[in-house]
């Protein structure tokens, strides 16, 4: 009696340490022994295959690997060149755990059809166990996928999102950053999710385009992508990735207009940010002959919040920072409040506890009179926040952009 053999899926896409790659284990897709086949006739061997290669393909149990077999001869002696039949005959030699078997044909079904899914994930896994592998030959194997069979993304790419969040990577993925791979952008999403994700998206960038010619995706957000690397207080390494994109200039990074053009937002907290609600909110005020750009503070009675902010990268010593203002409606209890705080390492996101360099209610302060003060950190964060008081009016403050000037 023949011992049957049951191959149960996962497919392992382990890569491996040794690979410089994360290790990774995914399941792909699972097969049933409860799809009937009944008699296998040679004459029909194409027609069986296909229906057991939609089963293959639609995530059950188990596949009985000597039914699969039996078919995928059948269809061999009347098509000897079936794509199909050959990386059956792989899942069959891979049950039986003759590795070399299962890669030998998994490498013929491949060369005759790159679009096969199945036969590409079996080489993948090869490979992955082989400690002498290309780690760049798996990426090509994820891409040929990708590229052919968009569908399987939502199963492939957390296995992508590991992989590009590592450090080790970057070679790897430098040829599809070059050429803008069309799966890109979205495991670039998706890897902003992932803690180191932010980190290892900026490195590989960074190792692809030597000095100032960073480029992205057209379909990715880099708003995400810094915004990211705040959250995660890489200040210094979101700084590098601004100065080093091909479309920026570094004085943007200091002037104090920077951010108020909409075309200007996608570079994260690295330009102003404005916060605007029912109650309270920030408006640029639009006017052609104005020599400089005026922003209108406004806030209802009893309501108060932040209402813009920005990353600023000045270097240590003495500085002032004015701002002019024009009172529209306000009362004793108003607030424009401007604060600035040290961003000192990865944890201090949340200003409530730490001590500000300054934080001065503007309305008290002359409109012709500076705030001095002293910096010792090279990244900090400025805040505007207002209180609209208890009057029925509320607040309505324009003010011109802060201006630092070191002394």
């Amino acid at each position: 009696m023949i011992k049957k053999h049951w191959l149960n899926l996962p497919l392992l896409l382990v890569v491996t340490s040794s690979l410089s790659l994360a290790a990774l284990n995914y399941s792909v897709s699972q097969i049933s022994p409860s799809a009937k086949y009944g008699r296998l006739p040679f004459t029909s061997g194409t027609a069986h295959l296909k229906r057991a290669d939609q089963n293959l393909s639609s995530g059950l149990e188990k596949v009985d690997t000597e039914k699969l077999l039996s078919i995928s001869k059948a269809s061999l002696r009347s098509d000897p060149l079936n794509p199909r039949a050959l990386r059956n005959y792989s899942l069959h030699f891979r049950a039986l755990d003759k590795t070399k078997k299962s890669f030998s044909f998994a490498k013929m079904a491949n060369k005759l059809s790159r679009r096969d899914v199945i036969s590409n994930l079996l080489l993948i896994e090869n490979m992955a166990n082989t400690k002498t592998t290309d780690p760049g030959a798996i990426l090509r194997h994820y891409d040929i996928i990708l590229r052919t069979n968009p569908e399987t993304y939502t199963k492939l790419y957390p296995a992508l999102v590991q992989v590009m969040s590592t450090n080790q990577a970057q070679e790897q993925f430098e040829y599809y950053f070059k050429r803008q791979a069309p799966w890109l952008a979205d495991v670039m999403r998706n890897t902003l999710d992932n803690d180191n994700g932010p980190r290892g998206i900026t490195e590989i960038l960074l190792h692809t385009y030597p000095g100032k010619t960073v480029v992205l995706p057209q379909a990715f957000d880099s708003n995400s992508l810094f915004e990211g690397l705040f959250k995660r207080g890489e200040y210094e390494l979101m700084k590098e990735l601004f100065l080093r994109l091909k479309e920026t200039e570094p004085k943007w990074l200091y002037s104090k207009d920077f951010g108020l053009s909409k075309t200007q937002r996608k570079y994260g907290p690295l330009a102003w940010s404005f916060n605007n609600s029912a109650e309270f909110g920030a408006y640029l005020v639009e006017s052609n002959d104005q020599v400089a750009p005026l922003v209108e503070v406004l806030a209802s009675s009893g309501s108060r919040g932040e209402v813009m902010k920005r990353i600023l990268f000045l270097n240590p010593g003495d500085y002032s920072v004015v701002s002019n203002f024009t009172v529209n409606d306000a009362n004793l209890n108003s607030e424009i409040r401007y604060s600035l705080y040290c961003l000192k390492d990865k944890m201090n996101i949340n200003f409530a506890h730490d001590n500000p360099i300054f934080d001065i209610d503007l309305l008290d302060q002359d409109t012709r009179t500076p705030i001095m003060f002293t910096l010792e950190c090279k990244s900090q964060i400025f805040k505007i926040d207002v209180v609209g008081g208890d009057s029925q009016v509320g607040m309505s403050v324009q003010m011109s952009v802060p201006n630092f000037e070191k002394k």
